[in-house]
């Protein structure tokens, strides 16, 4: 297990998985963020605890190390979130199915219409589970140089104005890509459509995070934080208040791990 997650606030740590539960103040939803870490080997052994028959049918046409390894840390992110919301006992009950635009479906032996969104990096994978009434979406990235000149053609000079109050350059591109992708995710559409859609029109500085509104799509608001190189953005409907919490020390330490 990394060290740096050992020393987090966050009660639900097992092994390299970290659950961070979310409660809102004016509505009676809960959503979860989950994050898994592990090397390659580890996580081939732990697809046989967490992977439906229909994802094990998909990994086994997947044979790339690096795409093998984020799909399952995606999935065991996306099943300790929904473990965790609604009470599902066993994961591999859960089945994560592709959409005709490549977003993700939970099928599961329950009454409920979970939501789920999916995210990751390298040896790093996020989810967020949710109440179907309230999407939302996540996305990480690293923050790269070489990113810089792939982000760019995509911001308008408004944006890259309003944008400075995130520190440089290439952070705050970073962290205007993760909003717009996980912008994308709750509508569905993904990088289909062009990305001016999800011009952002307005960022703040808060407690440590940053609040972002969009121009054609106000009744969203992201929520991102830059931690060790990593840029991390959850979009979220307007009207939604975070209570407080401690996502961002655990984010801190989830993306310390991997410094």
């Amino acid at each position: 297990m990394c060290s740096a997650w050992q020393s987090t606030s966050c009660e639900f740590v097992i092994n390299n998985i970290m659950l961070i539960p979310i409660e809102f103040i004016n509505y009676k939803t809960n959503c979860c963020c989950a994050f898994s870490s592990y090397e390659l080997d580890e996580a081939e052994k732990l697809a046989f605890e967490y992977l439906s028959l229909n994802e094990h049918k998909y990994l086994a046409n997947i044979h790339n190390n690096k795409p093998r390894l984020t799909f399952i840390l995606s999935r065991i992110a996306a099943k300790q979130a929904l473990q965790h919301l609604y009470d599902i006992y066993n994961p591999q009950l859960i089945d994560i199915q592709h959409g005709i635009f490549n977003q993700p479906i939970v099928i599961c032996d329950s009454k409920i219409s979970p939501g789920i969104s999916i995210s990751h990096i390298n040896k790093l994978g996020a989810a967020i589970a949710f109440q179907n009434h309230y999407p939302m979406g996540i996305d990480i990235e690293v923050i790269k140089p070489e990113y810089l000149d792939i982000i760019k053609p995509y911001l308008s000079t408004a944006e890259m104005n309003i944008l400075s109050i995130v520190g440089d350059t290439i952070s705050s591109f970073t962290i205007a890509w993760t909003i717009k992708e996980a912008l994308s995710k709750v509508l569905k559409t993904g990088l289909t459509t062009p990305l001016s859609i999800y011009e952002i029109s307005k960022i703040n500085a808060i407690n440590g995070m940053f609040v972002a509104k969009f121009k054609h799509f106000p009744q969203y608001k992201a929520i991102s934080m830059i931690q060790n190189n990593i840029a991390f953005s959850l979009v979220i409907p307007q009207q939604l208040q975070l209570k407080q919490s401690n996502i961002l020390l655990d984010f801190n330490n989830i993306s310390a791990s991997l410094s």
